[in-house]
C-alpha cells in the first residue's frame, strides 16, 4: 500500500507518455507476466477471503469451490499455447512501437493501385509481395465458372495453372481471413500431429510443390472471395508477426475492393454496349414493322383496285418510298449512326406527307396550318417518321367516327406541332411512368413500345420539347415545340420564352 501511493505520486509528475521502445521486449513480458502472477494472487486470496467470511454455513465450500477454479484458470493460462501467443500480442500491440509506418505503407499502395506504367495486375502483385520484403507475387481472380485463374505477377504467368479444386480451403480462407503459410505446411510430418491452426485444410498439391511460394493471401470483399494473392518467399526469411498480418490483411481488403470496383465497371460497360445494341436492334425493328404495314396494306388492296390508275400511282409511291426507307436503314446499319445530317426544313409541307402517308387509314387525319412558311434545321426523314407515328397512335386510340388533327402555328421562337385526338385519352399516371419508357407497349406483341421515346429523345437533341395533355374518354394532345431556324428568328420574337407545362 505504501508503494502505490509512492507510485501514484510518481506517475502524477510525468507529463507526457512515452513508448517502451527503450526496454528490451524480453523484459517487458517478464515483468507484465510478473505483475499479473501478483494481481492473480491478489485476486484469489480476496476473493477466498470474502468467499469465506460471507458465505455463511456454505462458507468452506464456496471456498474450496473458488480456489479449484482459480486454479484452472492458472494451469490454462500456462500450459495454452494460443494463450500465451494470445498474450503476447497484446502487450506487444500496447507497449511497444509499430515497425511500419502505415502512412507510408498506404500511400505506397494507393499509388500503385491508382498510377504506373506496368499493367494493375502486375502492380498490385509486386505492391503486396513487397510489404513482406519479397520480390516477386502473383494474383489469381475468380472467373465466371467459380474458379480462380491467373492474371498477373511474376508468380502468375499465363502459363500457371488455374484453380479450380480444392473450394473447401478457399473456403476456409474467406472465412477465416486467413494468411496461409506454404513453408509451415511443407513443414508437417505425415500424421499431421504438429499442424498450427489453420492447415487442416491442404492447398493444391502444386502450390506445395513450388518452394519459390510462401504465402496465399486471400482477398475479400463484402464477405466475398474475388481471388487471391500468393507471394514468393521474402528476402529474409522470418516469421510472420501480428503486425505483418493485420498489414496484409488490411491492404488485401482495400485491393480486393478495388478489384470488385473495376470488375463491376467492366460489366457495365458491357452492359452498355449490349444495351446499345438492342436500342439499335429495336429502333430497326420498328422502322420496318412500319415498312412491312405499308407493303402488307398495298397487297391487302391490290385484289380490290387493281384496275385503278390513282391505286397503282400510290402503289408505286409507297412502294419507292419503302425502298428509300430500307436503302436509309441499311446505311445507318453499317455506319453505327441513326441519325442523319440536317437540313432546313418547311414544316407544312413535311406535315402534309406526314397525313398522307396515314391517309390509308379511319379516322383519316386533318392539317390545319395556322401559319406558313416555317422551317426548322434536323434530319428530316427521322421527323417525318415521329410525326407518322404519333398521328398513327391517335388513329390507333379513336374510333372511326372520331376526329385526328394536326395543327401547325408558331409560338415566340419555336414552331408548334399539335396532334390532337377525340379518342380515349391517358390518365396522368400513365403519360408520368410508361408513355416514354423504352420497350413498355399497351399493344401486346404488336409493339415495341420504344416509338413514344424515340420521338421525345430526337425532339430533345433538336433543341425542342415534348408535352402530352390527356384527359381520360376525352381525347389527347401531343404537342412539340421545335426551334425555328436562326434566319427566321427576328428582333420582335427573340423576347423570353418561357413554355407553360400542360
Amino acid at each position: 500500500a505504501l508503494l502505490a501511493v509512492l507510485l501514484a505520486i510518481g506517475l502524477r509528475r510525468i507529463d507526457g507518455w512515452q513508448s517502451a521502445a527503450f526496454l528490451s521486449p524480453r523484459v517487458m513480458f517478464f515483468n507484465a507476466t510478473l505483475l499479473a502472477a501478483a494481481l492473480y494472487v491478489f485476486v484469489m486470496a480476496a476473493g477466498s477471503y470474502f468467499v469465506r467470511r460471507l458465505g455463511g454455513s456454505w462458507g468452506a465450500a464456496g471456498q474450496a469451490l473458488f480456489l479449484a477454479a482459480a486454479l484452472l484458470v492458472l494451469v490454462v493460462a500456462v500450459l495454452s499455447e494460443q494463450f500465451r501467443a494470445w498474450a503476447r500480442v497484446t502487450l506487444a500491440k500496447h507497449l511497444f512501437p509499430y515497425r511500419y509506418d502505415y502512412r507510408s505503407e498506404w500511400q505506397k499502395l494507393t499509388r500503385a493501385l491508382s498510377e504506373g506504367e506496368e499493367p494493375l495486375y502486375e502492380r498490385i502483385a509486386k505492391v503486396m509481395a513487397g510489404f513482406v520484403s519479397a520480390a516477386s507475387g502473383g494474383l489469381w481472380l475468380r472467373d465466371g465458372e467459380g474458379g480462380f485463374v491467373p492474371v498477373g505477377g511474376d508468380l502468375a504467368p499465363a502459363a500457371a495453372p488455374r484453380v479450380a479444386e480444392r473450394r473447401e480451403f478457399f473456403e476456409f480462407l474467406r472465412k477465416r481471413e486467413w494468411i496461409f503459410d506454404l513453408d509451415e505446411a511443407r513443414q508437417l510430418d505425415p500424421a499431421g500431429a504438429t499442424q498450427p491452426v489453420g492447415t487442416a485444410l491442404q492447398p493444391p498439391a502444386w502450390l506445395l510443390a513450388n518452394p519459390r511460394l510462401r504465402l496465399i493471401l486471400p482477398l475479400i470483399c463484402d464477405q466475398a472471395l474475388i481471388g487471391f494473392v500468393v507471394i514468393g518467399q521474402p528476402l529474409v526469411t522470418t516469421r510472420l508477426g501480428w503486425e505483418e498480418i493485420d498489414l496484409l490483411r488490411a491492404a488485401g481488403r482495400q485491393v480486393a475492393s478495388f478489384l470488385a470496383f473495376e470488375q463491376a465497371a467492366k460489366r457495365l460497360a458491357e452492359a452498355h454496349q449490349f444495351e446499345a445494341m438492342n436500342r439499335l436492334s429495336a429502333v430497326l425493328m420498328h422502322d420496318l414493322r412500319h415498312l412491312i404495314a405499308q407493303q402488307a396494306l398495298v397487297v391487302q388492296n391490290a385484289t380490290r383496285h387493281r384496275g385503278n390508275p390513282e391505286f397503282f400511282d400510290d402503289a408505286i409511291l409507297t412502294i419507292d418510298n419503302s425502298v428509300k426507307r430500307m436503302t436509309r436503314l441499311m446505311e445507318e446499319l453499317r455506319s453505327g449512326v441513326l441519325e442523319g445530317e440536317s437540313h432546313r426544313v418547311e414544316l407544312s409541307d413535311l406535315c402534309a406527307e406526314a397525313l398522307r402517308r396515314c391517309a390509308g387509314r379511319l379516322p383519316v387525319p386533318a392539317l390545319e396550318v395556322h401559319e406558313r412558311a416555317m422551317e426548322v434545321l434536323l434530319y428530316r426523314e427521322r421527323l417525318l417518321q415521329v410525326l407518322e407515328h404519333i398521328v398513327r397512335n391517335a388513329q390507333d386510340a379513336t374510333p372511326s367516327t372520331g376526329t385526328v388533327t394536326v395543327h401547325l402555328r408558331r409560338s415566340g421562337p419555336f414552331a408548334v406541332i399539335e396532334v390532337s385526338d377525340t379518342g380515349s385519352g391517358m390518365d396522368a399516371e400513365f403519360i408520368r411512368t410508361r408513355l416514354f419508357r423504352p420497350f413498355d407497349s399497351t399493344k401486346a406483341a404488336g409493339g415495341f413500345g420504344i416509338g413514344a421515346y424515340q420521338a421525345r429523345e430526337f425532339v430533345r437533341k433538336c433543341g425542342g420539347t415534348v408535352e402530352v395533355d390527356s384527359v381520360v374518354g376525352r381525347g389527347t394532345r401531343f404537342i412539340i415545340h421545335l426551334p425555328l431556324a436562326p434566319a427566321l428568328v427576328t428582333a420582335d420574337n427573340v423576347a423570353p420564352y418561357e413554355l407553360q407545362a400542360n
